[in-house]
């Protein structure tokens, strides 16, 4: 799920900067820090979900069922 999420903002991130430097007409340093930055948190954001809620680093439960 991490290495989905770091992919994803990854992409989102070069289309976010692409888009700026070709129609927004920004300079390329400045999309490649936005590339940077959406990257960085769109990658990151699940992963930080996911440890405030506990999924990470909760242990397996077992149940066993007694008939």
């Amino acid at each position: 799920m991490a290495i989905v999420a770091i992919m994803a903002g990854s992409i989102f991130g070069f289309l976010c900067g692409l888009f700026s430097w070709i129609f927004l007409d920004t300079s390329l340093l400045n999309a490649i820090g936005l590339y940077f930055s959406v990257s960085l948190v769109v990658g990151v954001l699940p992963i930080i979900y996911a440890g405030l809620c506990g999924t990470v680093l909760r242990p397996a439960t077992a149940e066993t069922v007694r008939s």
